[in-house]
């Protein structure tokens, strides 16, 4: 009959004092035994904010990632370490999947392909070192996908290479805290900074190749 939960109000970003909590706790016995209750014990609880998705950084100092943003690039590129940028308690969990497919002039999948896949990390890939009480405020970027190349894959037959596609989609993030919350036991919670879905592709495009240049002679209207 110990066992007690509490509800805690939401993180107050606006006062930062009703963040400050006071638990006291005192044992009672029955009335039958008289009136002799014991010591209270007090213990201090702080509530802090979600950990949240930030910007996305991205290999080339010239090219800033943008939520929802397409990126063309024209032949294989060399490989790259991904990265995001989180705000929170390290170490961080990141839900995230890459769609890598065949597409046509017009960016339309074309289906079927056995070389188009899909990296599945929705269950959360671990970013970040160690366990720290220190909440990350500043800019800091993490890599979550770590030496990706962006290269052409081959048509359905391998013959040649195609247009080809990679889409990012990263669903949401866990921190140290919200995983020290979640300790019941039930699936894990994912916070996506109020249902936010953040996505980015790449395309990468074949080089063109110049074809033979045809000369019409000069006598050949002169009839």
């Amino acid at each position: 009959d110990n066992y007690v939960e509490l509800t805690f109000p939401a993180y107050d970003d606006v006062t930062p004092a009703n963040n400050l909590k006071t638990v006291d706790v005192q044992e009672v016995p029955p009335v039958a035994w008289g009136t002799c209750p014991g010591t209270t014990r007090t213990i201090n609880i702080e509530i802090v904010p979600e950990p949240t998705i930030e910007t996305f950084p991205f290999f080339e100092t010239t090219l800033s990632i943008v939520n929802g943003g397409t990126y063309q690039y024209c032949g294989d590129q060399a490989a790259e370490d991904m990265t995001v940028n989180l705000y929170g308690y390290p170490n961080f969990s990141l839900s995230w999947t890459l769609a890598i497919e065949e597409i046509d002039v017009d960016g339309n999948p074309v289906l079927p392909n056995g070389n188009n896949s899909t990296i599945d990390n929705s269950a959360g890939t671990t970013i970040g070192a160690g366990n720290s009480t220190t909440r990350i405020t500043a800019d800091q970027d993490y890599v979550f996908d770590a030496g990706r190349a962006f290269e052409l894959i081959q048509d359905n037959s391998n013959t040649y290479d195609v247009r080809t596609r990679y889409t990012y989609t990263i669903s949401g993030v866990s921190d140290l805290i919200s995983r020290k919350s979640e300790y019941d036991g039930s699936a894990r919670i994912w916070y996506d900074n109020g249902g936010t879905t953040f996505t980015f592709t790449i395309i990468v495009n074949p080089q063109p190749q110049t074809g033979p240049i045809y000369h019409i002679d000069n006598n050949w209207g002169n009839l």
